[in-house]
Parts: C-alpha cells; structure tokens; sequence
C-alpha cells in the first residue's frame, strides 16, 4: 500500500477539537480499512514531517439509521486512526490558522 492512500482525510468533531485543545495534542484522521498503526505513523511522517508519539486505531462498525421512508439508512463502516503528537509540536490545516 502507498503511504498516501493511508491518511485518506481529517475527522473533525466537537470530540476531537477538544483534544486538540489539550496539552497533549491528539490528531483524528480516517484511514484505510488495511492501515495498522505503523503504516499510520509512516504515513503521518511522511505527509507532515512531523514525528508522533503514539498512534491509536478505532474501528467503527456499520449502523442502521432511521429515515422518513420504509427503507433505513445505513452509516459506513470507518477506520480512524488517533495520532499523539510529542509535546511542543502542531499542525495547522487551515491558511486563515497559519495568519493569525
């Protein structure tokens, strides 16, 4: 597997901004379904440039969902990987963060 299709996207939540808040800063990415944690910090290496502490993976499983219609809905099943940086580092995503 290509160390870029590890690291698909960010996932941002209300969770995983309060994290980042936190002394330890603790990044959430979704990841590929065959990603193992040496991969995910290969990758993570590889993209930032910046090394991580401790890698973390979570699975979750596909869910029923309730809609209008006879038929449910269904969220996808993710992989989500969360990456521990060493104290004193950051990442900045967004240009508008870098600015200020």
């Amino acid at each position: 597997m290509n160390l870029s299709e590890v690291i698909i996207k960010p996932y941002n939540t209300e969770k995983t901004y309060l994290m980042t808040s936190l002394d330890k800063k603790k990044y959430c990415f979704v990841v590929n379904k065959n990603a193992t944690k040496k991969l995910v910090e290969e990758a993570f290496q590889a993209i930032y440039g910046i090394k991580c502490e401790k890698v973390n993976i979570v699975s979750k499983v596909e869910k029923k969902t309730k809609t209008g219609t006879k038929k449910p809905g269904v969220k996808k099943a993710k992989k989500i990987a969360i990456v521990t940086l060493l104290p004193g580092t950051e990442i900045v995503f967004d240009e508008e963060e870098k600015k200020e």
